[in-house]
C-alpha cells in the first residue's frame, strides 16, 4: 500500500483567502502526526489504517473546515470554537495549526486522549486553546463566562451523536454554528426552528472531505 501524501499546492488554492505559513504548518502536521504514532497503542488515538496513510484524509477534511470555523468572530478574538469529542486531535489539530491564536476549547472524556490533547496543545503554544476531559454537556458547567460566547461547534468524534443532536435541538444560541458532518442527524433538527445548509464547496469537489457538511443554525 501507498503511503499517501499532502498535496500542499493544492490546499494552497483552495484555502487563498488565508493567511497561513503552508512551509510551517506542514512540517508540525507532520510533527503531529508522529505523536499519534508514538501515543496510539496507549490511547486509541485514530486507527492503525490511518496511522498507515499518514492520516491524509483525516487532515484534509479537517481543512476543509476551516472556512467554516474561521468565522469573523472567532478571527477577531469575539467568540469561541467548542470543539466536542476532539480524540487524536482531528479536526482541531490542523486547523489550529494555520490559526494558532484563536480561542478554541476541545472536549474529551476519555482521559488518555486528554492528556495527549494537553500534550500537543503545550508542544505547538495553542495560547488560547483549552482542553477538558468531561463530556458534553457537563463541560458547559466547567466552562468559564468567556469560555461561554460559543460561535462555532463541531462534534465529529463523538460516540452518541443522535443523542448529542436531541440536546441541540433543545439548547444550541441563537447565532451558533453547528458544523454537521453526519447526514443522519438532520432528521433530528426540527425544519421550523433550524435552517440547514448544505455545502458543496471546492473541497466537495476535489473529494476531500470524509461525508457530507451541513451547517445547521437556530432561525
Amino acid at each position: 500500500m501507498n503511503k499517501a501524501t499532502l498535496n500542499i499546492n493544492l490546499y494552497k488554492k483552495l484555502l487563498f483567502h488565508y493567511a497561513i505559513d503552508w512551509q510551517n504548518w506542514e512540517k508540525e502536521v507532520q510533527q503531529h502526526v508522529e505523536l499519534l504514532e508514538k501515543w496510539n497503542t496507549l490511547a486509541g488515538l485514530v486507527s492503525p489504517s490511518d496511522l498507515v496513510q499518514g492520516c491524509v484524509q483525516h487532515i484534509e477534511d479537517s481543512l476543509s473546515l476551516i472556512p467554516y470555523v474561521l468565522q469573523e468572530e472567532i478571527e477577531e478574538g469575539k467568540g469561541i470554537w467548542l470543539d466536542i469529542g476532539s480524540g487524536g486531535g482531528f479536526p482541531a489539530v490542523p486547523i489550529l495549526l494555520a490559526k494558532k491564536n484563536i480561542s478554541t476549547v476541545l472536549v474529551e472524556r476519555k482521559s488518555k486522549k486528554a492528556g495527549f490533547l494537553q500534550l500537543v496543545v503545550g508542544k505547538f503554544q495553542f495560547n488560547n486553546t483549552k482542553v477538558l476531559c468531561s463530556a458534553f454537556p457537563q463541560c458547559l458547567q466547567e466552562m468559564s463566562d468567556e469560555d461561554n460566547n460559543i460561535r462555532v461547534i463541531t462534534a465529529r468524534g463523538v460516540e452518541e451523536p443522535e443523542k448529542l443532536a436531541r440536546f441541540f435541538n433543545r439548547w444550541l444560541p441563537a447565532g451558533t454554528k453547528f458544523i454537521n458532518q453526519s447526514p443522519n442527524l438532520l432528521k433530528l433538527f426540527d425544519d421550523k426552528k433550524f435552517s440547514k445548509e448544505l455545502v458543496e464547496d471546492d473541497f466537495t469537489k476535489q473529494g476531500l472531505r470524509r461525508g457530507t457538511l451541513t451547517i445547521i443554525q437556530k432561525r
